[in-house]
């Protein structure tokens, strides 16, 4: 294998940057000419290409332009731009677009219209760069991040458990509550006050009554014992009726509420990663993480 900063493998990197760029009607012929000069060099790349090929001719220039749209603009995690990546909308990342922009001028090498830190402007870049240590940084401290990270593989990240973590930095609500609960009542006190009835089916009618509103003791200060949930305060709950009562009772019986909503968060992280997986450019930046020897 040719090292990361070779001839070679600069211009394999360019012919996949042409397919990252904003489909144009020459999108058939490049996926051509990438898959010529990569399949002799790295068959598990061209493997990649042949589904991303696939998607290209059974589809039109329109539909090419939805799905990259949908992916690199509207997916957080399938941002195009490396200085996103690496530094995210802050001071730094403009500070690297004027350094890449003059290494650009440097190499009369025109950018535009899109942004620097473009993947496939860098990309492109590459064989036009006579600056060695130049090029390997860009590759190794720019490209490969950004591709971890569209690709899921971020350093320290298990795939599914710590995706899922990004979802759950805040606590769920009912965990919160009780935290600020413990400060001021006893276990069997908040217990009580967190009785399902207590949650749109019923409110505690005597007891508390017949109290002033003006003197009466903070709510869960007094025994719960004796106390009677009046059903007929308040309406039906809308979760106690319907076809669906029996399956969603069943299921969700005896399961503590924030272990449900963990689970479901976990649910939508594991669908939208597989979806992302098996997106049409997902197959283009595993082309390219073969290319750059696993290194991504």
């Amino acid at each position: 294998m040719s090292s990361i900063g070779s001839t070679v493998v600069c211009q394999a990197l360019d012919q996949l940057g042409r397919l990252l760029q904003y489909p144009d009607e020459n999108l058939p012929v490049y996926v051509r000419d990438a898959r010529q000069q990569i399949r002799s060099m790295i068959p598990a790349a061209d493997n990649e290409l042949a589904f991303f090929d696939t998607f290209v001719n059974t589809h039109d220039l329109a539909y090419w332009r939805q799905v990259y749209t949908d992916a690199f603009d509207l997916d957080p995690l399938f941002k195009i731009y490396i200085g996103y990546h690496l530094f995210g909308e802050t001071y730094k990342r403009s500070h690297f677009l004027v350094k890449l922009n003059e290494h650009y001028c440097a190499h009369e090498y025109d950018c535009r219209p899109e942004l620097p830190d473009h993947l496939a402007v860098a990309l492109r870049f590459l064989p036009h760069c006579d600056h060695e240590e130049f090029r390997e940084g860009l590759i190794l401290e720019g490209i490969v991040p950004s591709i971890k990270n569209m690709l899921g593989k971020s350093a320290a990240t298990d795939r599914g458990e710590d995706l899922a973590a990004q979802h759950t930095t805040v606590r769920s609500l009912q965990d919160a509550i009780r935290a600020e609960q413990r400060q001021f009542y006893q276990p069997d006190e908040i217990a009580a006050s967190w009785h399902p009835e207590a949650f749109g089916q019923g409110v505690i009618t005597e007891g508390l009554k017949d109290v002033p509103r003006t003197d009466h003791p903070p709510f869960g200060t007094q025994s719960m014992e004796g106390h009677e949930f009046d059903r007929s305060s308040c309406g039906p709950c809308p979760l106690a009726t319907g076809p669906l009562t029996g399956d969603l009772g069943t299921q969700l019986k005896g399961v503590p509420e924030h272990e449900k909503e963990k689970d479901m968060r976990k649910e939508e992280v594991r669908k939208g990663e597989e979806e992302r997986l098996s997106h049409p450019y997902a197959h283009v930046l595993r082309a390219l993480e073969q290319v750059l020897g696993g290194k991504a």
